[in-house]
C-alpha cells in the first residue's frame, strides 16, 4: 500500500464504532492523508461476488462476505466492490465529516476537508458514497444509519 500517512494518522478503539483513524497531528485542511492505487487494492466484480452469495456457506465464506461488506467500496465507474486491505477501511461515519474521499481512474484517496486536530478522529460522510446496486448485497452496505464502520462507496 503506498499512501497511508503513519506521520498523520493512527488506528485506535473508537467511540463511534470499533475501530477507527485518529490524527496523530495537525492536519491542515486539503491534506492528503491516506491514498492507495488501483492496482494495489483487492477487487471482486459482480459475477465474483453473486458467485460467491450463492456459493455453500461456511464460516469462512461468512467471513468473506462480512468483510466485503464492512471494508469495501463500490466504484461505479468500476462495476467493482474494492476491498481496502490497509489501515483506510477504518474510517468512520458522521454527518458532519472532517475528511472526503475521492477517487481517479487510478487511484482512490482521502482528504481533510477542513484543520483536524491532533487527537481528532476522521470521519468521512458515506452518505457522498455511491450505492452499489447488485443483488445480494445487504442493505446496510449503504445505509448511513447503520453502525458507524461499513465502508460504501464513492460518488
Amino acid at each position: 500500500m503506498n499512501g497511508w500517512r503513519e506521520d498523520l494518522v493512527e488506528v485506535r478503539p473508537s467511540q463511534l464504532h470499533g475501530l477507527g483513524v485518529f490524527a496523530l497531528t495537525h492536519i491542515a485542511a486539503g491534506t492528503r492523508w491516506w491514498s492507495v492505487s488501483l492496482g494495489e487494492v483487492i477487487t471482486v466484480s459482480r459475477t465474483q461476488f453473486a458467485t460467491l452469495a450463492r456459493s455453500e456457506r461456511s464460516p469462512a465464506t461468512d467471513a468473506l462476505m462480512a468483510a466485503l461488506h464492512e471494508y469495501s467500496i463500490y466504484l461505479t465507474s468500476r462495476d467493482q466492490m474494492v476491498l481496502i486491505p490497509d489501515n483506510g477501511r477504518y474510517v468512520n461515519h458522521s454527518d458532519a465529516p472532517n475528511s472526503a474521499a475521492g477517487v481517479t481512474a487510478t487511484m482512490l484517496y482521502s482528504t481533510a476537508m477542513r484543520d483536524i486536530a491532533a487527537g481528532e478522529e476522521i470521519t468521512e460522510d458515506y452518505a457522498t458514497y455511491d450505492e452499489c446496486p447488485w443483488p445480494g448485497v445487504s442493505p446496510e452496505f449503504h445505509d448511513v444509519t447503520a453502525p458507524a464502520g461499513l465502508a460504501v462507496t464513492f460518488r
